[in-house]
């Protein structure tokens, strides 16, 4: 399943979350929380409304489907049948044309980490952090 291309579709989503505080013209977010079967999102950060800019940090969860017999064992199903591979992303830059990419796990907080696991109510354990290569022209 491939996420949807926004400026072409919509989002379907089951609940959105948002906790933080508003200062001015910008809005600073302690915890979001996005679930949209199977995507769990989860970040924090701030959006300046007065220069329309977002700077923010998240991971983006996808819970893995699993073997529906091996789910039914206790514990260990709960593991290998709910597998989560995250992902984590950086979105700063303008509100029209946000840049995305990609962050070691340790650039994000324990507790944007922790999220999905919780949300999902599945087992620590099932989470597998992933960073993917990005590709394009060799640094030198």
């Amino acid at each position: 399943m491939a996420f949807p291309d926004l400026s072409k579709e919509a989002f379907p989503y089951r609940f959105i979350s948002v906790k933080g505080t508003g200062k001015s013209q910008s809005l600073f977010a302690t915890e979001i929380i996005i679930e949209a079967s199977p995507y769990a999102i989860t970040a924090q950060g701030r959006a300046d409304l007065e220069r329309k800019m977002i700077d923010g940090k998240g991971l983006v969860t996808v819970l893995l489907p699993g073997n529906k017999l091996l789910k039914r064992t206790p514990f260990v199903g709960s593991i290998l049948s709910g597998s989560m591979v995250g992902i984590p992303i950086e979105v700063t830059g303008p509100f029209e044309q946000p840049r995305v990419s990609y962050l070691s796990p340790a650039a994000l907080g324990a507790e944007i980490i922790s999220l999905p696991a919780r949300i999902l109510k599945v087992p620590w354990e099932a989470l597998q952090i992933f960073t993917p290569v990005e590709t394009g022209p060799e640094k030198n």
